[in-house]
């Protein structure tokens, strides 16, 4: 880094952490009246586990620059973009769209989840021919060569001359690789294919380790499961060639059948195109105006700069912010704010330069008065406190070191003061055949039957759902068999609310009634016949569903398959309908569908799960969290991300409680929990969660005002040192303002994760007495066992709460 760059940086660091950037930011919205878009464009994401030689934006980099950039500017699609610059009028407010290029795996593994998790809208250019195969872009395979090169030198004529080039270290990889970059870019596909053919043979590289390769562009069915998401898709040709060298014709097919190919693929229009190597000059004004011709509406460049109202909507510019986080942030307020305006937007800030810099001075010295930014993690021993099980601070505890509790003795938690018992010893109870696992099911729905005697539990063994004594000695009553239920299903067994003896559950298409005592099922409906022009599979609730707590109502996913779809080239998979049935409509047990919603219906959105409310009025659907009258007459969106769970509140109304980003003012909360009523909409902030990564559970019914979360942060290797890390609480569910609605600090789960199966999946009983999680123990489940445990709450906790307060909770957030 030279001198320059040096300053540069720590100017960077400076106004971005003394909260100076900030503070321009929202100056220079509110004096310009004139503002302009930024496409950020994206490639390759990792999540610290690659070997790539060229560079990749690590996952966790992503994930705060899209938080930054939806609290600070508006986030909105390329078509929005394309709209307002296509009618020539500057934006009404800094506007940013997000696109990726070329449809890499790692954009479907790594960066869709942020989106999706942040609820913001992105493009995707796919080199269309290359998805669902396992080929790569010529640069992929040249990197791939590289990185499994079995000679450390070589010769390579039609790029080094008769240099000797030394790839003994990375270094000497990352090097040769760029070079190799610059002398193929301009060429061919057959002279590029020449090229890798002749550096695999002087690497020692074989066919056989390019055809094993794992694989590095998504499939048609992962591209499907964003689009369906919120994320759109255009085109990027078909090879990614350079589009200059080739005949006309040649060019303009790359352009057209990528097109074509996606549209066949997701049924839908594809509007913009990406142009390959990205430069204005990589593409002639022949190849734009075939690209209007044929009805794209924007084609985009990686030459740098913003766009305004009145651009060239076939050369539209994109900017691609480098990290780490103060730099990224920095360099896109400079290309919004800083870089060449419209005369009314530079009138504008030569009038408020004054405050500008005065805004900056101002915040500098604030940040060298503050002691830190923010406030410091206290590590201190829990506090004695009137009724010793509750810790309901903000502290950070370190977790204690034990060994596993032997399976049936109470172990007291130290910090907490809980008392929890180990259910499972999964080596022996439930062993399987690469794991030992015991776990207490999805946290919406409850694990433990009427009267409390047994539990169903989810496992590796056997037909992996296992019914359990709730008593000591903790003992498996019985496994439910394969032949019934099928081999390891999702768990859509639901207890009865009254019958100890009864659970339902569906296998395909049948919804059946099964008595633990006899072993024996039921078939109580057979979907497949309410729909008789559909090829019906299964009627599910995706296993995260519940029935309303009478369990007279049950939502469903109609879920099809039709072969013929695939020589049509469509995905054969498919839902068809939603539907609400009454399973006691002509008395008990003899019930029918009372509501239907067909995927051709207005209302219809895809769904994740499917779920009734604990009263029956309601439908809730997820991960896109809409809810709708149980007749499906009308629907409401819950704006919620993320895990979330069903709930009653304080004051008896039926919630959603899920998390989100929350501001007082422009500052940032952080994530916090909030709860939206089914009725009316109405939110409620709650408290803070510290991370978006829970999982939530309102089964306590019958104790409304309270709901379970489990944190399964942070992953392996990294150690816990945040006060929510690995942690089990209760949140209090209430719309009264003072006190505070409060959160009691419960146990460690002494998770260390390293997969989703590693994760606590804590639940409570609907009696509000019990909380069950599954830990392996101070391992991962895949480095030893996986155990269910339980946590027996103190008798009377609910009066004990709510005679405690608590205050000044946005002070006391870590």
């Amino acid at each position: 880094m030279n001198i320059k760059q040096y300053f540069k940086n720590l100017l960077y660091f400076i106004v971005y952490y003394s909260g100076a950037l900030h503070a321009l930011i929202m100056l220079m919205r509110l004096v310009s009246r004139n503002h302009r878009g930024l496409i950020l464009f994206f490639h390759r994401f990792d999540d610290g586990s690659s070997d790539h030689l060229l560079p990749s934006l690590h996952v966790r980099e992503f994930e705060k620059q899209v938080g930054h950039l939806k609290r600070m500017y508006s986030v909105a699609t390329m078509d929005a973009v394309a709209d307002s610059v296509a009618k020539g009028n500057p934006f009404a407010a800094p506007v940013v769209a997000i696109t990726i290029d070329d449809g890499y795996r790692d954009n479907y593994t790594l960066a869709y989840p942020v989106l999706k998790k942040h609820g913001v809208a992105a493009l995707v250019y796919l080199t269309a021919g290359l998805m669902d195969t396992n080929n790569g872009l010529w640069l992929d395979d040249m990197e791939f060569v590289l990185t499994h090169a079995r000679e450390n030198r070589f010769t390579l004529p039609e790029v080094f001359g008769e240099r000797l080039v030394d790839i003994s270290t990375v270094e000497g990889k990352r090097d040769a690789l760029k070079e190799l970059y610059r002398a193929m870019l301009p060429r061919n596909n057959h002279e590029r294919r020449h090229i890798v053919d002749c550096l695999t043979h002087s690497l020692g590289v074989t066919a056989v380790d390019l055809a094993r390769r794992e694989r590095t562009m998504m499939t048609w069915n992962e591209v499907k499961e964003m689009a369906a998401n919120g994320i759109t898709f255009a085109a990027h040709t078909l090879t990614h060639p350079f589009l200059p060298v080739l005949p006309q014709h040649e060019a303009q097919k790359e352009i057209r059948e990528s097109r074509e190919r996606i549209e066949e693929k997701l049924g839908a229009k594809v509007k913009h195109f990406a142009i390959p190597n990205g430069k204005r000059e990589d593409f002639t004004e022949d190849l734009r105006d075939y690209c209007r011709t044929i009805g794209f509406q924007t084609v985009v460049t990686t030459d740098a700069g913003p766009v305004s109202g009145g651009d060239d909507l076939f050369s539209l510019r994109r900017v691609i912010p480098p990290p780490p986080m103060h730099v990224f942030a920095c360099e896109v307020a400079r290309y919004f704010f800083l870089s060449r305006s419209t005369q009314s937007c530079e009138r504008n800030v030569r009038r408020t330069a004054p405050a500008v810099i005065s805004g900056v001075v101002g915040a500098l010295f604030l940040s060298l008065l503050l002691p830190s930014v923010g406030l410091p993690v206290q590590r201190t021993k829990a506090h004695s406190q009137e009724s010793s099980f509750v810790v309901d601070d903000f502290n950070f505890y370190e977790i204690p070191a034990s060994g596993r509790p032997p399976k049936g003795q109470v172990y007291v938690d130290p910090v907490f003061h809980s008392r929890i018992t180990r259910i499972t010893d999964a080596p022996v109870d439930v062993p399987g055949r690469h794991n030992h696992y015991a776990q207490p099911g999805y946290p919406k729905h409850d694990i433990e039957n009427a009267d409390g005697s047994m539990l169903i539990v989810q496992s590796f063994s056997g037909s992996c759902w296992q019914i359990w004594n709730a008593r000591p000695p903790y003992n498996k009553i019985r496994e439910i068999p394969a032949s019934l239920i099928g081999w390891g299903m999702p768990i859509d067994a639901r207890w009865d609310n009254a019958d100890p003896d009864i659970l339902y559950y569906y296998k395909g298409t049948q919804f059946f009634k099964y008595s633990v005592t006899d072993n024996k099922s039921v078939m109580l409906h057979d979907f497949k016949k309410d729909f008789p022009d559909e090829p019906v599979v299964a009627a599910t609730t995706l296993e995260e569903g519940d029935a309303s707590d009478d369990r007279r109502y049950w939502a469903f996913l109609i879920r099809c398959k039709d072969p013929e779809r695939i020589k049509q080239k469509r995905d054969p998979w498919y839902n068809a309908a939603y539907v609400v049935y009454d399973k006691d409509y002509h008395g008990k047990d003899k019930g029918k569908i009372i509501s239907t919603l067909t995927n051709k219906q207005p209302a219809w959105r895809e769904a994740g799960f499917i779920s009734m409310s604990p009263s029956g009025r309601y439908v809730w659907i997820g991960d896109t969290h809409r809810v709708y009258q149980r007749d499906f007459s009308s629907y409401r969106d819950l704006g919620c991300s993320n895990h979330a769970d069903m709930a009653f509140s304080d004051e008896g109304r039926e919630v959603v409680v899920c998390g989100g980003e929350r501001y007082s003012g422009t500052k940032d909360l952080g994530v916090w929990y909030k709860m939206i009523d089914l009725e009316n909409g109405e939110f409620t902030w709650l408290s803070p969660a510290g991370k978006a990564a829970y999982h939530i559970s309102g089964n306590s019914h019958d104790v409304p005002g309270w709901a379970v979360v489990s944190i399964y942060e942070p992953t392996a290797p990294a150690r816990p040192s945040k006060w929510y890390d690995h942690s089990i609480s209760m949140i209090e569910l209430t719309r009264r303002k003072a006190p505070e609605p409060r959160v009691w600090r419960v146990a460690h789960t002494h998770t260390v994760r390293k997969s989703y199966a590693d994760d606590p999946f804590a639940k409570i009983n609907k009696k509000g007495t019990k909380i069950w999680f599954g830990s392996g123990w101070g391992n991962s489940f895949k480095d030893g066992q996986y155990d269910l445990y339980q946590i027996d709450l103190p008798q009377g906790w609910p009066e004990v709460m709510k005679s405690r307060l608590r205050s000044n909770l946005t002070d006391k957030r870590q």
